[in-house]
This record gives C-alpha cells, sequence and structure tokens, in this order.
C-alpha cells in the first residue's frame, strides 16, 4: 500500500494516482502474462494434434500392412495345402 492514500491533499492526489499507475502497469503484465501462457498451450495443443494425427497414420499404415500380409500367409498356406493335397493322392 502507498503511504498518505486516499489524504485529501496534494500528496494524497499523487499516493493515489501512483497507485492507480501500480495496478495498471499490473494489470498490464498480468494481461501479457496471460497472453504468452495461451500462446503456449495453443502451440502445446498443436504439437499434440501433429502427434496424434502422425501415430494415427502409421498405425493406419500398420493395419493395412498386418491386413495384406495376412493375405500373403493365407495364399500360401492354400498353395501348401493344394501341394500336400497332390502329394498325398499320387502314388509313392
Amino acid at each position: 500500500m502507498v503511504p498518505h492514500q486516499g489524504e485529501r491533499t496534494e500528496i494524497g492526489d499523487m499516493a493515489t494516482a501512483c497507485r492507480f499507475q501500480g495496478s495498471t502497469d499490473c494489470k498490464k503484465a498480468a494481461d501479457e502474462a496471460a497472453a504468452i501462457d495461451a500462446e503456449e498451450k495453443i502451440r502445446r495443443g498443436e504439437r499434440v494434434n501433429a502427434i496424434t494425427r502422425d501415430f494415427e497414420s502409421l498405425n493406419r499404415r500398420d493395419r493395412r500392412n498386418g491386413f495384406f500380409g495376412l493375405c500373403e500367409l493365407e495364399a500360401s498356406a492354400g498353395t501348401l495345402t493344394g501341394a500336400a493335397s497332390v502329394r498325398r493322392s499320387s502314388p509313392p
């Protein structure tokens, strides 16, 4: 608190003015800090979104590759089953 603030004298008027000036400076600093904090939160959110998109893309690719791998495995199993059937049915 500023001394002599609120007194009905010239010094009291100056003290009150200093308090308001200080409040304005404090408010300005708080507003600037809040703006910086908001910008940091936005950047952090953008980074999280980018990481999430990359993960989802890799996940889709891996699932697609896994599906194609299963198709190839199934085709190979069918070929081996067919070859084994032919071998069993032919005379030794």
